[in-house]
């Protein structure tokens, strides 16, 4: 039998390492809440199976002989889902080389386009960011990547014309790095 638990770790997850009858044990979140999970869980008076996805991003790999277009939809899609705030977004690309100029070129047009607003619209493509302290969030990193040597191919700030001025909208941004020997 499987049994999806959501809460807070304090009374919930508490229970959860500590109750006799589960067996075992899935997250999907942070480093740290991760480790507190295992050092729970190991002095539990049950030995349980963890599994544990922490903080990862999901990589989209494209190799020279990919359909540009085919390729650059599927990462648009992965990289709009839940706004980006899943751990399987697709928002690391690796692009082999040989495609990098076309690819980067469709990618960058085809953001541009990208229809944010409301989610219950079908038109919409990329809703809100889920709070204001979300969209600062992300604004630090996009800054500091751009400082680190990024290069704003696209977006790159809040996005706030109506009707996504009452929202935590953010638009879709592409951050370029160039290999380096």
């Amino acid at each position: 039998m499987v049994n999806i638990v959501s809460g807070p770790g304090n009374p919930t997850g508490e229970a959860i390492i500590n109750h006799p009858d589960v067996a075992m044990i899935s997250f999907t979140g942070s480093l740290e809440i991760g480790r507190r999970i295992l050092e729970a869980s190991a002095k539990a008076p049950i030995i349980k199976k963890v599994i544990l996805e922490l903080g990862g991003k999901g990589p989209f790999i494209v190799e020279a002989d990919a359909n540009v277009d085919d390729a650059v939809n599927q990462l648009i899609k992965g990289f709009c889902l839940m706004q980006g705030e899943v751990c399987c977004a697709s928002t690391r690309l690796y692009l082999n080389e040989k495609i990098y100029d076309s690819f980067m070129k469709t990618l960058v047009e085809r953001t541009k386009r990208i229809r944010m607003g409301d989610i219950m619209d079908p038109q919409t493509q990329m809703g809100s960011l889920i709070s204001k302290k979300q969209v600062e969030l992300v604004d630090g990193y996009v800054k500091a990547s751009i400082k680190d040597g990024a290069r704003l191919l696209a977006g790159g700030e809040p996005y706030r014309k109506p009707p996504c001025d009452k929202g935590n909208y953010y638009m879709p941004t592409i951050l370029g790095w160039t290999r380096t020997s």
